[in-house]
């Protein structure tokens, strides 16, 4: 579970576990520094070149983001016989002729974990802290950084064009929403307003005044939130025209690779009962899962006993079809191939999950513990249905993150609505809120 170090280390490189490494004395430390937190470690950074300086500390400058403001991290040449704690473990980083070396200490991990979470670990050892590491990381990379807004109204007007129609064409936003958001940019609305068509400017600017004399800020923050939240659900997409989520976009593929490798080890006897399902089960599985994303698995496992599954269900020019997309898969991208691989054990367990009532809330919410439990929810169904899903149900407020609890509250005073959502949806919301845990949980991620 290595995968959240590319916090520090550009994704572009890949990573192994190592020993100590052949080099004699660091070239750098590297430091993490939050005042607020009272956190400042260092751990030693080896080069096998000097230009490695550069591409590091250009990919600092972008991943400090997923930390908390104000937080630091950056590489300083390191003096000789410097002291540091010692190092539980190191990961060798390589890219081209490039070698690197990181040494990773219990302090050093522990404010990982501070500054992700928000509080302080209990955990010493290497494998607790690296859970609680992996758990935290893959929450923030479907939570805005502050100030994302910034980075939006940063954009060329051709760029920020096409995002805005995005959003309203995908109904991510509707007018009312993208008058509430620009109302929590001051000055910057008129930016937003320029870049909209005159019939809809019109529209989105009456909103705009409304929720400037009528609505509290708080409904304006809980409107921002739930606009960035959306933008981060499609990272892949946004990428071409948002750079800052093009990382979090690689980020993510390199955690879901790493999920799936943990998945497919733990797997084994899964695989084999597969064959012994009905047929009518696995006619069921075939029909609804897209081939690409069944294919894209099959390339991970024996093709005999990816066959198996499909015997008596489909024709031979099917199995031969599937042969040539899973040699396919074979060829291309291992990201790739994992996020594709992963969508098809999402819709698996999806589809068992169908029969998993209503009434199972209370039983649901007591595996749930933590904060980034529900962050990680909230990625796979949305702010809005985790929102009802929880409307009538009892939670504890400590495991809910700040902003999920403020709306929350809100919804189940009036105070907040969303469009297109009422009481009669909870059922639905409900549904999808227990498939996410029940998903979740046989992909291992919770």
């Amino acid at each position: 579970m290595i995968a959240w170090a590319y916090l520090f280390l550009p994704p572009s490189w890949r990573l192994t576990e190592s020993q100590a490494p052949p080099l004699t004395s660091p070239s750098f430390f590297l430091r993490l520094y939050n005042k607020n937190a009272r956190i400042d470690e260092r751990i030693p950074l080896f080069f096998s070149s000097p230009e490695i300086e550069g591409i590091l500390q250009s990919h600092l400058a972008r991943s400090v983001l997923l930390f908390p403001s104000r937080t630091i991290v950056q590489m300083k040449p390191l003096p000789q016989n410097t002291p540091h704690s010692p190092s539980l473990f190191w990961i060798h980083a390589t890219h081209d002729s490039y070698h690197l070396w990181m040494g990773f200490s219990s302090p050093f991990l522990q404010s990982v974990v501070h500054l992700l979470s928000g509080k302080p670990t209990t955990c010493h050892t290497i494998e607790k802290l690296c859970s609680e590491i992996t758990h935290w990381f893959s929450a923030r990379l479907g939570s805005p950084p502050p100030a994302f807004e910034d980075y939006l109204l940063n954009l060329s007007d051709r760029d920020l064009q096409w995002l805005l129609q995005w959003l309203l064409s995908q109904k991510i936003l509707s007018p009312a929403m993208l008058g509430a958001y620009i109302a929590s940019l001051e000055q910057n609305a008129q930016r937003i307003l320029a870049n909209l068509s005159p019939r809809l400017r019109e529209e989105v600017y009456e909103h705009f005044i409304s929720s400037r004399k009528q609505k509290s800020y708080r409904w304006i923050d809980e409107v921002k939130y739930l606009v960035h939240h959306n933008l981060f659900q499609h990272p892949w997409t946004l990428a071409p025209k948002v750079h800052l989520l093009a990382l979090y976009a690689e980020l993510k593929s390199h955690q879901t690779h790493e999920d799936l490798q943990s998945f497919l080890q733990l797997s084994q006897g899964w695989h084999t009962t597969i064959q012994n399902l009905p047929p009518s089960i696995r006619e069921k599985r075939y029909t609804a899962i897209p081939t690409k994303d069944i294919a894209a698995y099959g390339s991970f496992i024996d093709e005999p006993l990816f066959l198996s599954w499909w015997e008596n269900i489909i024709s031979s020019r099917g199995v031969s079809i599937l042969q040539e997309e899973r040699r396919w898969w074979l060829s291309q991208d291992i990201n790739q191939r994992s996020l594709h691989a992963m969508q098809f054990l999402k819709a698996w367990f999806s589809l068992e999950a169908e029969e998993i009532p209503p009434s199972s809330m209370e039983t649901a919410l007591s595996l749930l513990h933590f904060p980034w439990q529900i962050e990680l929810i909230t990625q796979e169904i949305g702010v809005a249905t985790l929102i009802y899903a929880l409307k009538e149900s009892t939670i504890s407020h400590d495991i809910l993150p700040t902003m999920i609890l403020h709306m929350l509250e809100d919804i189940r005073k009036g105070i907040l609505s969303f469009q297109q959502w009422g009481n009669y949806r909870i059922p639905q919301a409900q549904r999808r809120f227990l498939s996410a845990i029940y998903v979740l949980k046989h992909i291992n991620r919770l």
